[in-house]
């Protein structure tokens, strides 16, 4: 009795884990990046429907920013999503990345999907 209730349990866990997969990565455009573009082009939500979106991107092997120009990229790690932090509890926005551990190897593609209902205005 005891090893089929935890073979169930063990199955659900399972089930529950490759539901909740967050995205595939999927890169289309041209070098490295991020699209959409996080500034402008992420979806309003709205109370009290789902919000499901994905955020894909390509890490480059060199930085070309203006102030690091030239250096070498070895990983970069994703340890928050500014704005979830200032949602109100009340409202459980979330993140997974893919891969899980959400550190991105160095041209590499990599997506995060951002979910929630909001339940009041925000």
């Amino acid at each position: 009795m005891m090893k089929s209730l935890l073979s169930a349990l063990f199955l659900i866990l399972l089930a529950t884990d490759i539901y909740s997969q967050a995205c595939i990565p999927s890169w289309t455009q041209p070098g490295s990046g991020i699209y959409p573009d996080t500034v402008t082009n992420l979806p309003a939500a709205d109370v009290n429907s789902p919000y499901d979106f994905t955020v894909q991107f390509k890490v480059p092997k060199t930085d070309s920013s203006v102030i690091l120009t030239g250096v070498d990229v070895d990983h970069v790690e994703l340890t928050g999503v500014t704005g979830l932090d200032d949602i109100p509890a009340s409202v459980p926005f979330t993140y997974n990345c893919n891969p899980s551990s959400c550190s991105f190897e160095a041209d590499s593609v990599g997506c995060v999907k951002i979910q929630g209902t909001p339940t009041e205005l925000g």
